[in-house]
């Protein structure tokens, strides 16, 4: 009896662990997806001043995350995405309007691919 108890605790915390993760990673990626939004629409207007800042804002919100984020996130995908980050910010700070839209939808791609990594989907279960 004990050790169907026991399994059972252990069941509940994995559930209870991995459903927090993939709730964290949404809430990240929408929170970047917000920010990002922003971005695209200071690019637009050519308010270079205003896309850095949000760029900033990007960075911040990953950083906070990151940790979190690592412990299942390959390391590679890790930096990439901030390789990717801060060559947008450069390109920003550039005013290059054609790199830094290549560099930035590739930002934007591998942040929207991290809630399909790392959530759980019926696909996976089956």
């Amino acid at each position: 009896m004990k050790k169907l108890i026991t399994v059972l605790c252990l069941l509940v915390f994995i559930i209870v662990v991995v459903t927090v993760h993939a709730v964290s990673i949404q809430k990240l990626y929408g929170d970047i997806q917000e920010i990002t939004d922003e971005i695209e629409q200071s690019v637009s207007r050519q308010d270079w001043k205003a896309a850095e800042e949000g760029l900033q804002r990007a960075a911040d919100r990953w950083e906070k995350s990151k940790i979190w984020a690592a412990l299942t996130i390959d390391t590679d995908v890790i930096e990439e995405i901030e390789i990717s980050l801060e060559q947008s910010r450069r390109y920003a700070e550039l005013e290059d309007q054609e790199d830094f839209i290549g560099e930035f939808v590739m930002f934007k791609m591998l942040i929207a691919h991290l809630p399909h990594r790392e959530g759980i989907s019926l696909e996976e279960l089956l």
